[in-house]
């Protein structure tokens, strides 16, 4: 097993990696982020984010963020490579989530 396929791995077991969204508080521009939060306060986080303002640095370590709803493609590759990040995968679980009953 490569170095890089072993932080993969050992990230995977101890943290979540989350692609957010939102206004920033200064400019109400939106903007994205990708945070790393540590397994045991991931569920904290989610609850946070969808009930109030939250501070993502206070719950993990921000890897990348910027101006757009949106990633753009290099960043998200980047996420993809170093570490494991499936864009399609959250896609398709959006869909699901939007498709009525």
């Amino acid at each position: 097993m490569s170095l890089a396929a072993l932080k993969k791995t050992l990230l995977k077991q101890s943290h979540d990696l989350i692609l957010v969204t939102g206004k920033d508080q200064e400019n109400s521009a939106t903007q994205y982020a990708y945070v790393l939060v540590p397994k045991e306060k991931t569920a904290e986080f989610c609850q946070k984010l969808e009930s109030e303002t939250t501070d993502a640095a206070q719950y993990g370590v921000i890897l990348a963020q910027g101006e757009g709803g949106e990633p753009p493609v290099q960043i998200q590759q980047q996420m993809e490579e170093e570490f494991g990040v499936s864009h399609r995968l959250q896609a398709s679980l959006e869909k699901l989530m939007l498709k009525p009953e």
